[in-house]
């Protein structure tokens, strides 16, 4: 019931729908410039007084999610996978995409509403999944096993514990030194 229960949460998280994205585009090099911030579902076209400023967007603040810059509007064309982890988000000159940025969107759709990380997460969850499983039998083999029918271990007596201290049956109880 418990492996069931783990199972319908990873499969729900892997097919969620949340696609909100939160970025904010610059104009100039190192987060400088004007700015636009996005915050959407779907596909944005970069506005035309942007694409005016500058020469376009040259740099942009993820705020720590992963989005898509596209070459043409309505996220066609080459694409710019801004990741987390990416280098040069404040500097788009250092990876050949100064100025060339014309619409963004997540990076779990496309321009037609199709997931483009839904195979990649899908595998992730279903790989922790079955690591987690893994770990669990083999935890539960290096158990020693417990077998609740057993009788407990006999109580020793008093006499037991303080034979060599006092004499059994003496009518002169003294103490070994």
């Amino acid at each position: 019931a418990m492996m069931s229960l783990i199972c319908l949460i990873v499969l729900v998280a892997a097919s969620s729908n949340v696609n909100c994205y939160n970025v904010t585009l610059y104009s100039k090099a190192d987060w400088k410039g004007k700015t636009l911030d996005i915050v959407s579902e779907s596909c944005e076209n970069v506005p035309d007084w942007l694409l005016a400023t500058d020469g376009g967007v040259s740099g942009v603040w993820t705020n720590y999610i992963c989005v898509i810059l596209y070459t043409n509007f309505n996220c066609t064309g080459s694409e710019l996978i801004m990741r987390t982890d990416t280098l040069s988000h404040e500097t788009f000159h250092l990876v050949g995409f100064d100025n060339r940025a014309k619409s963004v969107s997540s990076c779990k759709t496309n321009q037609d509403g199709t997931m483009t990380e839904y195979t990649p997460l899908f595998i992730c969850a279903l790989l922790t999944f079955g690591n987690f499983c893994f770990t669990v039998s083999r935890w539960r083999k290096k158990q020693p096993q417990f077998n609740p029918h057993l009788p407990l271990p006999p109580i020793p007596s008093c006499e037991e514990h303080i034979h060599g201290f006092i004499e059994p049956h003496s009518t002169n109880a003294r103490f070994d030194k």
